[in-house]
C-alpha cells in the first residue's frame, strides 16, 4: 500500500500517490492521498500502523510531500519566509508486540477558521496562530505521554513538525529535553507540511541521534489546508510516540556455499574431514623449506583453476583471486542461484582479503631485479591488489551491485559477510556473493610471520596446530577460501531456495592497544561477540557453540576465553568451543570465511568438529574445547570469531532457519 500526505498535489486527480505508484511499478499496491495539511505524515503514519495491526498489509509505504511554493504569496513577508518545499518517506511494517506506536491521537479542532485559509493562496493571521500552537503543542505532548502509561522520563527524542523555532521549544520545554534531543531542521528548509517530519526524521537518524529502542515523540500541529475546497477546515492535532525496531530490516539467510581449503576442496569434504579430526596440515611443498625454521602449513591439494575458469583467465589472477572464483563457481551452484539482466544490479561482491596478490608481488619483483623494469607483467597491479577477488568475482559471474573488499588481517572474511548481511539488510542488494580468500604461502609472507615469532616451529605437521593446549607456541600458516551466498529471505522463498542458515548479528570492534597483540583479557573481543548477540536479539543462553579464532597462540587463546567467560558468565561451560584451526592452519583474510562455511554445517546436526591436538590444557584455557573428537551441543545458534593484527575483532552470530 502507498499512503501519501499533502496538501499541494498537482492535480485534482490522479492522486499523487497513484503517481507514485505508477513510477515504482507496485501494480497490485492500495493507493491513497491523506490530506491533513502538517499533520499528514503523522495521520498516514497512524492510518498505515492500522492496516498493518489488521494483518490487512504488510508493507505500507508511507510519503510526505509538499509544493508549497505554488500556494505561497511572496509579496506577503507573514508567510513568504515561513515555507518550503520538500518530500519524505518511511516503510511501515509489523514489529514485535513492545514496539512501533505505542500512543497516538488525531483530533481536529474548527474554532480557528478566521486565522488562516488559501484563497488560494496562503492568508495567515499568524499571531493568534502562533498562540493557539505554543500552548497546545506542549499539552498535547505531556497528554499523550500520559495516555501510554509514561513519564516524560521515558522521552528519548522529539521530533516536532518544522513549523517555528519558538512553537517547537514548547513542546520540548514540557518534555524537559535538552536541546539536542529534539530535531531541528527549520532553518535549513522551512515550513514544509506534510513534508517536515519524515525530513528531520530521516537527518537525525543518519546523524545516528536516534538509536534503536528509543522512545521518540512526534507531534504536528497544523491547518488543513485542502486546495480543492480551498478554505481552513481547522486545526489539527496529532501525536503518537515510537519505539524504535532495529528487525523492521531485513532477514538475511544463506543459500550457498563453497570453498577451497587445507581440508578439501568442497563443503561436504572438507566438513567431513573436519567432523572426523582429520588434518590438512603437511610440510609445505610449495617452498623449500630450507629456507625457513618453519617447515609446515595448510597447504590447498590438488586444485586445478581450470575446473572453474578459462586457463587464459587464470593465468591473470593472483593464486589467492583464483581460489574466490572458484568457491564463488561453488557457492553459485549449491544455490542454484542465476544471475541475469534482470536480477544483476541487486546482485552484489563483498569479499576480504588480509594480504592479496603477495605471490605475484613476489614473482615480478624478481623479474624486475633480474630482467628491469619493462619485463614487469601489465597484469602485476590488478593480480596484486587485495580486491581484485571480489573484482573478477563480479566479471566472472556478472554481479553488477556493490563491488567491495574488506581488508582487517585475519578478521577480513568475518567483516566481509558481516558488511555484506548489513547491505541486505538495508535493502541495497537482494542477494551478496561474499567471504574471504588468501594465499599466503608465500616466501616474504613465511618469513615475516616467522621473523615475527608468530608460527609455530613444531616440525611435527599433525600436531604442530595445538590450540588452548599448554604446549601451544604460535599458529600455523595456511591458506584457501570460503564464499556464502547470502540473500534476503523474500528472495529466497520466493527462489524456493534450500536454506542452510539465517545470519542473524553482527559484531565489530577495535582495541586500541596494540598492532599485533590482542587487548589484555580479551576486552575488545569481548565487545564483538556482545554487539552480535545484541544485534540478532537473542539470549546468550540460546547460543550452543562457539568456532573460535583460537590460533594456537599463547595470548589469544587465553585472551578468547577469558572474553567468552566474561560474555557469557555462567553459561559458557555449557558451550562447545573449538578451533578448526587446528586442522586447517590459519589461513588469515579466509579463515573467518571457511569458519563460518563449518559453524554453519554445526549448525545442522548440532554436532561441533573437534580441537584436536589438544593433550595438555592450559589452566587458564578451561572450558570444553571439544578436544580430540567431536561433540554434539544444545542450542539454535553459533558464534564465530575472528581477530586481526591491527586491533580487528569480528564476530557473527547464526541460527537454525525457522519460518
Amino acid at each position: 500500500m502507498i499512503v501519501v500526505a499533502s496538501v499541494t498535489g498537482d492535480y485534482l486527480f490522479p492522486s499523487v500517490s497513484t503517481l507514485i505508484q505508477e513510477r515504482l511499478g507496485a501494480k497490485n499496491a492500495a493507493a491513497m492521498d491523506v490530506g491533513a495539511a502538517c499533520a499528514g505524515f503523522i495521520y498516514g503514519v497512524v492510518t498505515a500502523s492500522q492496516f498493518i495491526q489488521t494483518g490487512t498489509y504488510d508493507k505500507i509505504l508511507v510519503v510526505g510531500a509538499e509544493k508549497l511554493s505554488k500556494v505561497t504569496n511572496f509579496e506577503d513577508r507573514n508567510t513568504a519566509v515561513l515555507f518550503g518545499d520538500g518530500a519524505g518517506a518511511a516503510v511501515v511494517g509489523p514489529v514485535a508486540d513492545n514496539r512501533g506506536i505505542v500512543s497516538f491521537e488525531l483530533g481536529a479542532n474548527g474554532a480557528g477558521a478566521d486565522h488562516i485559509k488559501a484563497d488560494p493562496q496562503i492568508i495567515m493571521n499568524g499571531r493568534e496562530v502562533f498562540k493557539f500552537a505554543v500552548r497546545q503543542m506542549g499539552d498535547t505532548c505531556m497528554n499523550l505521554v500520559e495516555k501510554a502509561n509514561l513519564t516524560k522520563d521515558d522521552v528519548d527524542f522529539l521530533v516536532p513538525h518544522q513549523a517555528n523555532i519558538r512553537i517547537m521549544e514548547a513542546a520540548r520545554q514540557r518534555l524537559d529535553l535538552p536541546k539536542e534531543k529534539m530535531a531541528e531542521t527549520v532553518h535549513k528548509y522551512g515550513n514544509t507540511s506534510a513534508a517536515s517530519i519524515p525530513i528531520a526524521l530521516v537527518e537525525e537518524l543518519n546523524d545516528g541521534k536516534i538509536k534503536d529502542g528509543d522512545l521518540v515523540v512526534m507531534v504536528a500541529l497544523a491547518p488543513a489546508l485542502h486546495g480543492v475546497e480551498s478554505h481552513f477546515i481547522g486545526v489539527v492535532k496529532s501525536f503518537f510516540c515510537i519505539k524504535g525496531e532495529k528487525k523492521m530490516t531485513r532477514r538475511v539467510v544463506v543459500t550457498g556455499m563453497g570453498t577451497v581449503n587445507p581440508l578439501g576442496n568442497d563443503v561436504e569434504r572438507s566438513f567431513g574431514r573436519a567432523l572426523a579430526g582429520e588434518t590438512g596440515i603437511d610440510y609445505m611443498e610449495r617452498l623449500d623449506r630450507e629456507l625457513f625454521n618453519v617447515h609446515v602449513a595448510g597447504e590447498v591439494k590438488d586444485f586445478n583453476p581450470e575446473q572453474y575458469m578459462d586457463k587464459k583467465d587464470a593465468r591473470k589472477m593472483d593464486r589467492f583471486t583464483q581460489y574466490a572464483v572458484a568457491s564463488a563457481k561453488m557457492a553459485l551452484d549449491d544455490a542454484k542461484f542465476e544471475i541475469n539482466d534482470d536480477n544483476a544490479t541487486r546482485v552484489g561482491v563483498w569479499i576480504g582479503s588480509g594480504i592479496g596478490g603477495m605471490e605475484t608481488y613476489e614473482s615480478q619483483f624478481r623479474t624486475f631485479l633480474e630482467k628491469g623494469a619493462r619485463r614487469v607483467s601489465p597484469f602485476f597491479v590488478p593480480m596484486m591488489i587485495p580486491d581484485m577477488a571480489a573484482g573478477q568475482v563480479s566479471i566472472r559471474f556478472g554481479a553488477k551491485g556493490i563491488n567491495s573488499c574488506t581488508v582487517t588481517a585475519c578478521a577480513s572474511g568475518t567483516n566481509a559477510i558481516g558488511d555484506a548481511f548489513r547491505v541486505i539488510e538495508r535493502g541495497e542488494a537482494d542477494a551478496m556473493i561474499t567471504g574471504g580468500s588468501e594465499a599466503p604461502i608465500t616466501s616474504m609472507a613465511v618469513a615475516g610471520f616467522a621473523s615475527a615469532k608468530a608460527i609455530t616451529t613444531n616440525d611435527n605437521p599433525k600436531e604442530a596446530s595445538r590450540p588452548f593446549d599448554a604446549n601451544r607456541d604460535g599458529f600455523v600458516i595456511g591458506e584457501g577460501a570460503g564464499i556464502l551466498i547470502l540473500e534476503s529471505l523474500e528472495s529466497a522463498q520466493e527462489r524456493g531456495a534450500h536454506i542452510y542458515a539465517e545470519i542473524v548479528g553482527y559484531g565489530a570492534t577495535g582495541d586500541a592497544y596494540h598492532m599485533t597483540a590482542p587487548a589484555p583479557e580479551g576486552e575488545g573481543a569481548k565487545r564483538s561477540m556482545e554487539l552480535a548477540i545484541e544485534d540478532a536479539g537473542i539470549d546468550k543462553a540460546d547460543v550452543g557453540y562457539i568456532n573460535a579464532h583460537g590460533t594456537s597462540t599463547p595470548y589469544n587463546d587465553k585472551y578468547e576465553t577469558m572474553a567468552i567467560k566474561d560474555v557469557f558468565q555462567d553459561h559458557a561451560k555449557e558451550l562447545i568451543v573449538s578451533s578448526t584451526k587446528s586442522m586447517t592452519g590459519h589461513m588469515l583474510g579466509s579463515t573467518g570465511a571457511v569458519e563460518s562455511i563449518f559453524t554453519i554445517k554445526a549448525l545442522e546436526d548440532r554436532i561441533a568438529p573437534p580441537t584436536i591436538n589438544l593433550h595438555e590444557k592450559d589452566p587458564e584455557c578451561d572450558l570444553d574445547y571439544a578436544a580430540n573428537e567431536k561433540k554434539a551441543f544444545n542450542g539454535d545458534a553459533a558464534l564465530n570469531n575472528s581477530f586481526g593484527f591491527g586491533g580487528h575483532n569480528a564476530t557473527l552470530l547464526f541460527k537454525r532457519f525457522k519460518q
